[in-house]
């Protein structure tokens, strides 16, 4: 059990390994690494847009459910949910900016 527990830290530890990420590797006549080929392809940049964009609708989205609910009950203030509303727009935010640094 806990060799098995080794091994499986051991494995972690080489996926997360920044050695792996910096290895270059030759890729339509290029050399280049792990991590410039996911940032330049394409595949990979539209589907984090996409995710991006879906991200932003379910915001909206709850938002608008909250606020119907707090419409419905009354129990706090429209306030409370824009607020919130405003927050989370503003952290999806900050991540994408973090990614492109």
């Amino acid at each position: 059990m806990i060799i098995w527990i080794l091994k499986l830290i051991d494995g972690i530890l080489s996926i997360l390994d920044v050695s792996n990420v910096l290895t270059e590797f030759n890729y339509d006549f290029n050399k280049i690494d792990a991590l410039e080929y996911f940032i330049n392809n394409s595949i990979i940049n539209n589907l984090f847009w996409n995710i991006f964009v879906f991200t932003i609708g379910l915001i909206c989205f709850f938002s608008i459910l909250g606020i119907v609910k707090v419409i419905v009950k009354n129990h706090t203030t429209i306030f409370d949910v824009l607020s919130k509303f405003v927050f989370a727009i503003i952290a999806s935010l900050i991540v994408l900016s973090l990614i492109f640094l």
